[in-house]
């Protein structure tokens, strides 16, 4: 695939295609300090797409789902990322009822880039989340160390704090602030393997952690506890085309459940 604007904006439009025509009401994990419009994705580095310790993307680098991984993309490297969680245990991601009906998952988008500094690599990512397009802001950030692959990252997810704490009715009662602080360290594990621990305040305010492990060269398994409850998952390599010298785009499809029990699809594209 050339590496033209137009050939980004398709990858972009098919994800949005996808996933944004979803709302984020009757979503079973409203409740106070629940946040629920952050469960099913991170906008944060390594949420539903690998990342090396270099910073490079792809499906060999450490994963998760919604919590954060210590790794930065590098400089000028790009995600587009796209989650939508069904509200139930079967996949349910189009309302066939129209804007009226109760919707039947909860969709979310992403998009961040790497900025890299001499001291390390910081990744800024904006979150459109749900069809309404109201969005918020994380930044995270990766100090260059020299301890083979072993990484530390510190971020905000939510920097203005305006995504919602608890829900639709919750916030608009309560005024709920949804910024979250967090430090994470990553550590390469065996092979192909990864394990991230970290803990913050906010929706990080429980201990987390991911690990990750490559079942294939085109394939990579997750478990992950996000402060709430277990997740699991799988990430596949669909294919890679040519792009700007050493920056292949590369798409990544992934299967999960949320909980146990609320399947979830993501579909990324990284460059």
């Amino acid at each position: 695939m050339p590496n033209t604007h137009a050939s980004r904006l398709v990858i972009f439009a098919l994800i949005a295609t996808l996933l944004i025509p979803i709302a984020s009401a009757q979503d079973p994990f409203d409740g106070r300090d629940e946040y629920p419009q952050f469960r099913n994705l991170s906008g944060l580095p390594g949420g539903l797409f690998g990342v090396l310790p270099s910073g490079k993307p792809g499906i060999g680098g450490a994963l998760a789902l919604s919590t954060p991984i210590a790794y930065s993309l590098a400089n000028g490297r790009l995600a587009l990322v796209g989650a939508d969680m069904s509200f139930t245990d079967r996949p349910q991601f189009i309302d066939p009822h129209g804007e009226d009906a109760n919707p039947s998952s909860n969709g979310t988008l992403a998009g961040m880039v790497g900025i890299g500094v001499p001291f390390g690599n910081f990744t800024v990512a904006d979150m459109a989340l749900s069809s309404k397009l109201d969005q918020v802001f994380n930044i995270h950030f990766t100090p260059k160390l020299n301890n083979r692959g072993v990484g530390i990252g510190l971020g905000v997810q939510d920097i203005k704090g305006h995504g919602g704490g608890g829900g639709a009715v919750i916030d608009q009662q309560e005024g709920t602030h949804s910024q979250s602080r967090y430090a994470v360290i990553t550590h390469p594990c065996g092979r192909s393997g990864y394990l991230s621990v970290g803990w913050g305040d906010g929706r990080f305010r429980r201990p987390f952690g991911s690990a990750s492990q490559g079942i294939s060269k085109w394939g990579r398994a997750l478990v992950e506890f996000d402060g709430f409850n277990w997740n699991c998952g799988l990430a596949a390599k669909l294919g890679a085309f040519e792009g700007a010298p050493d920056r292949p785009v590369e798409i990544n499809g992934f299967i999960g459940l949320i909980r146990g029990g609320h399947t979830t699809l993501g579909l990324s594209a990284t460059f």
